[in-house]
């Protein structure tokens, strides 16, 4: 741009700028379930498997108009992942599944983060012919949920996504369930609220959708239709100490 000034490349992402994201991810997070109080997790948990791609990389932490126009699928300089910021906190050992397929019967929790790739503008419209966009999670990462759920391990789901999307049988199979949208360069701050570090403050900015058939109207159920009941109300958000 002919106006920028290029003397300030060089405080990009300094400290100040990264504790305001870290913030701002950690209030925007959502807990939408905490059943039996399974968060937040124990520093003193000696076996903690954190499952999922999606985990440990910062360009799909991060979704569309990052260091590019549709986003990248790759970590990029300078961020910090959720599985990083999960190393920073824990004490005990920390085990990475990147697909979700491992056995891990003895863990004391699974922390499964899915979601959808990086999108922007009509490649994210779902449906549309250019993408490959689903109301629905990728039947992987559906499958990651069922191989923990089976082993009897306390399922604790991170959904990175830029908007709702339909996740009613996943959020029953989770013990814990959050809505991190996209947190970007600033896994720590998911890390800090699941740690209890920090509260959850995040309230729903839409209604989240139970099913497909939310979808007839336009944008799916609002407060303003009261013919469509959602899974979640608009302003909908836990925080700790209250039952989901």
């Amino acid at each position: 741009h002919p106006m920028a000034d290029s003397n300030l490349v060089a405080i990009i992402g300094q400290k100040s700028h990264r504790d305001v994201a870290r913030k701002a991810v950690r209030e925007s997070l959502v807990l939408l379930k905490n059943d039996n109080n399974t968060l937040p997790i124990s520093t003193e948990f000696k076996n903690i498997v954190v499952v999922g791609k999606h985990a440990n990389n910062s360009g799909l932490q991060s979704g569309g108009w990052t260091i590019r126009w549709q986003g990248v699928k790759e970590s990029y300089k300078g961020a910090t992942t959720i599985l990083e910021g999960i190393k920073n906190l824990a004490q005990g050992s920390v085990i990475y599944d990147t697909v979700g397929t491992e056995n891990h019967p003895d863990a004391d929790v699974a922390i499964i983060v899915v979601g959808e790739d990086p999108y922007a503008e009509f490649f994210g419209d779902i449906g549309d012919e250019r993408g490959s966009c689903s109301f629905y999670l990728k039947e992987s990462h559906q499958e990651y949920i069922e191989n923990y759920k089976k082993q009897g391990v306390k399922v604790v789901t991170i959904l990175i996504s830029g908007r709702p999307l339909i996740v009613t049988d996943q959020i029953k199979k989770s013990d814990a369930f959050v809505a991190a949208w996209l947190p970007g360069s600033e896994g720590d701050g998911v890390a800090e609220v699941l740690f209890g570090k920090y509260n959850f403050k995040g309230k729903l900015p839409h209604s989240w959708p139970a099913s497909e058939d939310d979808f007839k109207g336009k944008f799916g159920p609002n407060f303003w239709d009261k013919s469509i009941k959602p899974l979640f109300e608009y302003g909908f958000g836990l925080q700790y100490k209250e039952a989901s």
